[in-house]
């Protein structure tokens, strides 16, 4: 199965209240789910969802009053209608991205470079990859500049002023690969997360057999991580 996002949800911008359910997630297959939060002044808590999926924060980054945290599951089965919910403390504005990808490796999402995840809060961020094939994502938060949108060879999820989710595919290995935004003006408080979901693998193993005056040969396919 090709890597490819399968369905993808968002708040569709800053939310107050320390409660912020993202709306229904239906996939149509078993999925990797990647969830960015982008928090301004708050405190992130706890991610949960209906399908009671079991959450690993995967990164965090933080600069001032800054936050961004990205969370996974894996879910054997595809989903419908599953309600991620976000749970802060002390006040502030939360935004969030919740993405299934199909045809990864769920038994090892994550692209193994040593440089992987890539934080920071100067723009651009940085991928290197050791697959071949990956999915590259760009999350970044800020709390002084109301126009970034993707940048270039890169298609936006979400991008509300304050917050960017960007993605591109790759079938090539990369080497600092540079994970841009596009801003009018960042100022102070930006937080980012770079990081690249790799696909399932394929082997094929070849056996023979003699029979007699006869030589059978057969193969066997096997998809590792799906």
């Amino acid at each position: 199965m090709t890597l490819a996002i399968d369905a993808y949800v968002a708040t569709g911008g800053f939310v107050g209240g320390s409660s912020v359910p993202l709306p229904h997630l239906t996939t149509t297959n078993n999925v990797v789910i990647v969830v960015f939060i982008g928090n301004i002044t708050g405190t992130l808590a706890t991610i949960s969802d209906s399908a009671s999926l079991t959450w690993t924060l995967r990164a965090n980054y933080v600069n001032g009053g800054t936050k961004i945290n990205e969370y996974y599951a894996i879910s054997a089965s595809s989903l419908s209608s599953d309600t991620i919910t976000i749970t802060t403390t002390g006040g502030g504005v939360t935004s969030a991205v919740a993405i299934a990808i199909s045809g990864a490796n769920i038994a090892s999402p994550y692209d193994v470079n040593v440089a992987l995840p890539n934080t920071g809060y100067v723009d651009p961020g940085t991928v290197s990859t050791t697959a071949a094939n990956t999915i590259v994502f760009g999350a970044f938060v800020v709390n002084t500049s109301n126009n970034i949108t993707s940048g270039s060879g890169f298609t936006a999820l979400d991008s509300e002023g304050y917050w960017l989710v960007e993605y591109q595919n790759f079938s090539s290995v990369q080497s600092g690969l540079s994970v841009p935004l596009e801003a009018a003006y960042v100022g102070y408080g930006l937080a980012y997360i770079c990081d690249a979901i790799q696909a399932a693998s394929a082997t094929f193993t070849w056996q023979s057999l003699n029979q007699g005056t006869r030589d059978y040969v057969w193969g066997k396919a096997e998809i590792i991580g799906y």
